[in-house]
Formats: structure tokens, sequence, C-alpha cells
């Protein structure tokens, strides 16, 4: 029963930590968006920018997952996002993805 015992604390220890892990993430993710303030983000725009301080990159498909939107409006955001310089656009045409950009991430 010892080892059992054993295992399951460590299974509980290392879950505690990747929720705190997370929950600083959120905790960061609301600042920027407090710091981003003065840009008026729209909804969908906010959700992008607290997605990819969680998950540090985003395409448009995961874009429209994450805003429930149409292709067409997930590039007209991101494409807002790079313009405003909150985002970084990567990678070809065929599979580009954005990032923060390092002024917005070092906040």
């Amino acid at each position: 029963m010892t080892a059992w015992l054993g295992y399951f604390v460590n299974g509980l220890q290392s879950q505690m930590e990747e929720i705190q892990q997370k929950g600083k993430k959120i905790i960061i993710a609301d600042r920027v968006i407090k710091m981003l303030q003065d840009i008026n983000l729209n909804v969908r725009q906010e959700k992008i920018v607290r997605y990819l301080v969680i998950n540090e990159q985003i395409d448009n498909e995961q874009c429209q997952k994450v805003c429930n939107s149409i292709k067409r409006t997930a590039t007209r955001d991101l494409t807002a996002l790079v313009e405003k310089n909150v985002l970084e656009r990567r990678g070809e045409k065929k599979g580009p993805y954005y990032v923060l950009s390092p002024k917005v991430a070092e906040k």
C-alpha cells in the first residue's frame, strides 16, 4: 500500500505544479490584456492574445477554433494584431503562424 500511496502523491504533486504554471500564465495574460487597453482590442483579439500567452503560437485554423469564427474573420483579426504590433507573422505562405511580438512578450 505504501508504494501505491507514494505513486498517488507524486501524481497529485505533478498535477498541482501543472495547475500552478497554467495559473501563472493566465495571470500574465490578464496583465498583457490590461497593458494593451489603449489599442482597443475586440473580444476575439483578446482571446487570441490570451491563447498566445499560454500556447506561444497560433495559426489561422487554431484561431478559428479559439474565436469560433470563420477563416476570413480569423485572418482579419490576426492581420489587425500584426498591424498593431501585437503579433509577428512567421512561416511561409502555406503555413504561416503568429507569435506575440517581442515588445508585448517582454511586458
